[in-house]
């Protein structure tokens, strides 16, 4: 507007002694903030100007979103491990550490844990456990006492993570942060029943459900909303869904049907059969309900409200783990252990619901059961029953962002034969050093070793074809791995074992914080592998 109006006084100097006076009065046109277009420049009088150069403003790239979503889901991966933690913590082993109940809270903040120590208490020499975690591991882990004879069946957090619902056998207790106190709020009629819960997403709401009966409390002051009789079963529910308009809850355990609730009424919204240990979610939104059985090569999607139903085909498993929505639900991930025609890095699918096909995987080492995704969508809590397992993901970190740099910088000069390079930016750890010594050759000496392994005929020293994946791993003796593939001289991918094009590069952080190559480059490991 201000070149405007300067435009305009040339305009009018120019013609100040030709003009002929105008008793109109000119207004000035506002300019949207949000308009796309050029604005058309308007003189004082109202007279056409001639055409003047527009300068376009420069192009600004859209910033990648943060939240998960079918634009950025394989960039996603593991930033924080837990098992190395949790070990510490307890002085014991990883392996023997299962984490058999878990949460994560909404704001992301905290994540709960229920778990045994080499075995659970019904085993001789188990001991139970209840912690809460900072989620980024900035403070102490925080051990809340109970009975370590007493398995932890299920934990649930409320969105900030200060007070959190648990039950064992024939109890749900309740602790607060705030006061370090532990209150009973449930007995079943039956003790030898086992309680499952789900906190609402507002945090108001606690939901118990037992063998015999659906509880809905007030979790604000502890009164009874209502109480369901019928049969149900909580393992692997209940939950709410993001939004928390709907409850869903299975029948029994296995061959059963998914009730879903409206939590308004609570009365059923809908009511599917599941064979088998199926599983079944509802959309962040409530408009949809997902079901997924083993060795079914499709999920089915019912719109709640209209009852239509719709078929999306996907690679079978032999058994479900879960299924579940992203929070801006445009995606719908299954958990599974793959069949026989899919590798096991791929045990996860990634459909997107707009075009209905599966686009992706998010390739891991380990297939995960579950995953727990912060409200926002920003990171997930992969949950398992392994302490090793337990990993939080998110975009990649700038570690994680360098750690790609040295990987794509290695493969680069390892290729083309510069083995010294290759070897400034290795440091073996002691499963690779027992490799090199395994072929005779001298773990010391990398340039040479390089030089000899490189030259194995079964697979030889390919480039890099794509990194699938760093991910943080502070639990099998590296910092990082990466999951890679290799090129081959056609531009395909390498098939190891005519299975997999998948395999792993350790990467240690050095105590200056720069990062090294810890492993052999995977057509040098290759040959030597059982």
């Amino acid at each position: 507007m201000y070149k405007t109006f300067l435009l305009s006084l040339v305009i009018l100097s120019l013609m100040a002694g030709c003009a002929s006076p105008s008793s109109s009065k000119n207004t000035a046109t506002p300019l949207s903030s949000t308009t796309n277009e050029n604005p058309t420049l308007i003189s004082a009088t109202n007279t056409p100007l001639p055409a003047t150069s527009t300068v376009m403003p420069t192009a600004t790239a859209t910033p990648m979103p943060l939240d998960f979503n079918a634009q950025n889901f394989n960039q996603f991966t593991g930033v924080i491990s837990y098992g190395s933690a949790l070990a510490k913590h307890f002085n014991k082993e990883m392996f023997e550490i299962y984490t058999y109940a878990q949460d994560y809270s909404a704001d992301g903040s905290t994540i709960a844990i229920g778990g045994c120590i080499v075995n659970c208490s019904s085993y001789p020499g188990g001991k139970d456990f209840l912690l809460l975690i900072d989620t980024y591991l900035e403070q102490p882990i925080l051990d809340i006492s109970v009975d370590t004879l007493s398995q932890i069946w299920d934990v649930d957090l409320n969105p900030d993570g200060s007070t959190l619902i648990f039950s064992i056998r024939g109890k749900v207790l309740r602790y607060d942060r705030a006061t370090g106190l532990t209150t009973e709020v449930y007995t079943p009629k039956n003790e030898l029943q086992l309680p499952f819960d789900s906190i609402s997403p507002d945090g108001r709401t606690l939901v118990i459900v037992t063998e015999s009966e659906l509880l809905v409390l007030n979790l604000l002051d502890g009164s009874e909303i209502i109480r369901l009789s019928g049969a149900f079963w909580g393992q692997n529910s209940p939950f709410f869904n993001a939004q928390g308009n709907h409850f869903t809850v299975y029948t029994q355990r296995s061959d059963r049907d998914v009730i879903v609730y409206d939590t308004d009424t609570w009365t059923e919204l809908a009511r599917l059969p599941l064979a088998g240990n199926g599983k079944a979610t509802v959309s962040s939104d409530g408009k949809v309900i997902a079901t997924l059985i083993e060795n079914d090569s499709f999920v089915k999607l019912y719109n709640i409200e209209s009852g239509n139903e719709k078929k999306i085909t996907i690679s079978p498993y032999t058994e479900v783990t879960s299924i579940t929505f992203n929070p801006s639900n445009d995606l719908l991930l299954t958990f599974g252990n793959p069949g026989d025609m899919v590798d096991f890095y791929e045990g996860v699918q990634v459909i997107n619901l707009q075009n209905g096909k599966v686009i992706g995987s998010l390739t891991q080492e380990v297939n995960p059961g579950r995953i727990k995704f912060s409200a926002d969508g920003k990171s997930f809590l992969r949950l398992g029953f392994e302490a090793t397992n337990m990993t939080l993901w998110s975009l990649p970190t700038p570690d994680i962002q360098k750690i790609e740099k040295l990987i794509q910088d290695y493969f680069a000069v390892i290729s083309s034969g510069d083995y010294q390079s290759a070897a400034d930016m290795t440091q073996l750890d002691s499963y690779a050093r027992e490799e090199v010594v395994a072929t005779g050759l001298n773990p010391d000496d990398l340039p040479e070793t390089f030089t000899a392994l490189c030259k194995e005929d079964e697979v030889p020293c390919l480039p890099l074809k794509r990194i699938v994946r760093v991910m943080a791993d502070f639990d099998r003796g590296w910092d990082y791995y990466a999951i890679v593939t290799l090129e081959k001289p056609d531009g395909s991918e390498i098939m190891f074992d005519d299975y997999t094009p998948y395999e792993l590069l350790g990467i240690l952080q050095l105590d200056d914080g720069s990062f090294k190559i810890s492993t052999l480059h995977p057509g040098m490991r290759y040959p030597y592998q059982e």
